[in-house]
């Protein structure tokens, strides 16, 4: 995915001096990666008083699992309860080494021999289709 930093200027109403624009990198981590960190959520925002990058993870208290039903489709919706617990786990004025540390975390999180994605990648705000992204507030229109 390309990831825009201009997207990252507003701030957010309920965390002054952060970014209310974030990404996260994941939502959970497998449970046979359990023994490495507990559950958590690992999001990438900008300080907007420091303008460093800063990734944090938002540990969660708890799991619920639920089974929907619609005639013949199932669904499984799961639900992590978020906690009160969140420590920045990396930060950083570089943009594109912000990435690569969100890239890394991804990779020994969730990457396996048969489950893997294209990392992240800074948008180029133009140019070539598919080297920016697509709500690009820097985008140069020809």
């Amino acid at each position: 995915m390309r990831i825009c930093e201009h997207s990252f200027v507003r701030e957010d109403p309920d965390s002054p001096g952060y970014s209310l624009h974030e990404v996260d990198y994941y939502a959970w981590i497998p449970q046979n990666r359990g023994h490495v960190l507990p559950n958590h959520r690992l999001s990438l925002k900008r300080n907007l008083v420091t303008m460093e990058w800063e990734f944090y993870r938002a540990y969660h208290r708890g799991t619920t699992v639920r089974q929907i039903k619609a005639g013949r489709d199932v669904a499984i919706m799961v639900v992590h309860l978020g906690g009160d617990i969140e420590e920045t786990a990396f930060k950083t004025k570089d943009f594109k080494a912000a990435l690569d540390y969100g890239n890394a975390e991804w990779d020994r999180m969730h990457k396996t021999d048969d489950y893997e994605r294209e990392p992240d990648m800074p948008c180029s705000h133009g140019g070539a289709y598919g080297t920016y992204t697509t709500l690009c507030a820097a985008r140069k229109i020809k």
